[in-house]
């Protein structure tokens, strides 16, 4: 997720895969003008957020339209930086 200047990933001690895509994704995060945080993220860190996508080396990156949980949904306002890394991603 982006909020502000920062893209926030969650550590992958509990779940996720620290793969090729989301060590790219770290690696670029300067090159688009953002600070990379490994934190944990809860559902109010996503509600806050300014952008949410997801990654993997098969889909590349996906931004997120909207997710719920329960009853809840919310729909981060933007796409800018996912579009960014896609961008980089497919001039390799």
């Amino acid at each position: 997720m982006r909020r502000g200047v920062r893209l926030v990933t969650p550590p992958v001690d509990r779940c996720g895969v620290a793969g090729v895509m989301r060590r790219w994704i770290l690696e670029q995060a300067a090159g688009v003008g953002l600070v990379a945080v490994v934190r944990r993220v809860n559902f109010d860190d996503l509600r806050a957020a300014d952008e949410v996508f997801m990654s993997n080396a098969v889909a590349g990156i996906m931004p997120a339209g909207s997710i719920r949980c329960g009853a809840s949904c919310i729909r981060p306002p933007c796409f800018d930086t996912a579009l960014a890394l896609r961008a980089r991603l497919n001039s390799l």
